[in-house]
């Protein structure tokens, strides 16, 4: 049994805590397993084994964030609050909260997505709406309404009051989190194909906020925020879809559909393409405390990537539960 789970493995998302010691990963059986990143690379041992594994949610965990000291974990059940000092230290761990809104239809929807900023959460969500959640009273105090098919990713853009949202139909949307709008300010459309239907499933924006990034099935773009033009598409292969982007020191990192993760400078010149242990890649993270650059690569396989340099494969953790 623990071999077929290991063989159907697919990691959704990953998180560094904030001290940047520990990963934490989600996965289709509702499992955060957490690995010690520092000792990991004093070892740098090949398929090292999580520190414990948590069985966090009945069904899959979609996404995974972080605020403060607290771990955020995003099911199709409800979204969950722990404390990253207690789910590092222990496999027993509770949540400090769950939390449910039984009375909005993002109760029994996937949580693909979430994003926050102080005490506030934006969940992107499988009913077409983005929630936006008070952390502090666990309570739904608005709901985004601007998407005609299920939330792929949401991104909080630095330097502003906005939020971006990416979706299955095709749109991004552009919202201003300050006023009760509840419709978006701006909705992109990031495909020159208009008479095909195109998704987009992932956004990053670089540190100063002047730049926005896009992918999905199809081409990644690069976008100029102050006049919202598309200025850059990224010469991706035909066919392959696009699941992670992220800004990170002034370049862009990308990859999707494909056993490789891809480097651009900012004008969407190529200059790294690095082979990866997925086949399909669904999630990029960057270790903001490391001072070796460390980025984890996770998709469909047991197998998490880890990086230093962005670019050089040090080792790679396997997502297992040997308690199965």
């Amino acid at each position: 049994m623990e071999a077929l789970i290991e063989f159907y493995t697919v990691v959704y998302d990953q998180q560094f805590s904030p001290c940047g010691s520990y990963l934490a990963t989600a996965d289709n059986y509702g499992r955060i397993a957490v690995f010690n990143i520092t000792r990991a690379q004093s070892l740098a041992v090949e398929n090292g084994t999580a520190s414990h594994v948590i069985k966090a949610h009945k069904g899959p965990i979609y996404s995974l964030a972080t605020s403060g000291q607290l771990l955020l974990s995003g099911g199709s059940d409800c979204i969950k609050v722990w404390a990253w000092s207690e789910i590092t230290t222990s496999s027993t761990c509770q949540p400090k909260a769950e939390l449910v809104a039984k009375e909005t239809r993002c109760h029994d929807c996937e949580v693909n997505s979430m994003a926050v900023n102080n005490n506030t959460l934006y969940a992107g969500c499988g009913d077409s709406s983005v929630y936006v959640w008070d952390l502090q009273n666990s309570s739904v105090k608005a709901i985004y309404n601007g998407h005609q098919d299920y939330v792929h990713a949401v991104c909080l853009r630095p330097g502003s009051n906005q939020l971006l949202s990416a979706s299955e139909d095709g749109s991004l949307c552009i919202w201003d989190t300050v006023s009760a709008m509840d419709k978006p300010v701006k909705t992109l459309h990031p495909s020159s194909k208009q008479d095909k239907k195109e998704f987009v499933t992932c956004i990053s924006c670089n540190s100063t906020g002047d730049w926005m990034a896009c992918g999905g099935s199809m081409s990644p773009c690069v976008y100029h925020m102050s006049s919202l033009s598309n200025a850059i598409t990224l010469p991706v292969p035909n066919k392959v879809v696009t699941q992670a982007v992220l800004f990170e020191s002034e370049k862009l990192i990308t990859a999707g559909s494909e056993a490789i993760v891809r480097h651009w400078t900012i004008n969407g010149t190529s200059t790294a393409t690095v082979p990866s242990s997925q086949l399909h890649v669904f999630s990029l993270a960057a270790n903001k405390k490391s001072s070796h650059k460390v980025l984890s690569v996770a998709g469909s396989s047991p197998k998490v990537d880890i990086f230093t340099n962005y670019g050089y494969k040090a080792f790679s953790f396997m997502v297992t539960d040997n308690k199965q």
